[in-house]
């Protein structure tokens, strides 16, 4: 089973709020939604946490068209900081100014289609193999 925590569960785990017991046949799983939280916050210590968890990424493959399925990747696993600096050299191509979404504006864009979308400018040539 993968199981995806959210970016303060992962925060809490850093600093030790609480510890999670490993359990056979489950595997750690985080979004490119986590990378941007990462960026956003500073937090960069959630990659050990992602590292210790043996996390692997998760995405959204698209066709050359830009279109995307229904079918999430699970990546083979790849270090988090390896992946993270990946995110940094490619943010440039992001087509959207994240910087002008507020709370507000945030609500009214969450449809499926948005959040879809989102996902689409994280799949760029050189993102992990399958």
């Amino acid at each position: 089973m993968f199981i995806y925590l959210d970016q303060n569960v992962l925060g809490d785990l850093y600093d030790k709020e609480y510890h999670l017991v490993k359990n056979d046949g489950n595997e750690w799983v985080y979004s490119p939604e986590h990378l941007n939280e990462i960026h956003r916050g500073g937090r960069t210590e959630i990659l050990d946490v992602l590292r210790g968890l043996n996390a692997r990424l998760i995405f959204c493959p698209t066709s050359d068209a830009g279109l995307i399925n229904d079918n999430l990747k699970v990546s083979v696993y790849e270090e988090p900081h390896a992946v993270y600096t990946r995110y940094l050299e490619h943010r440039n191509f992001s087509l959207i100014d994240t910087s002008i979404f507020n709370p507000i504006l945030a609500a009214f864009l969450a449809t499926k289609k948005m959040t879809t979308f989102h996902l689409t400018l994280m799949t760029f040539p050189g993102w992990p193999q399958i």
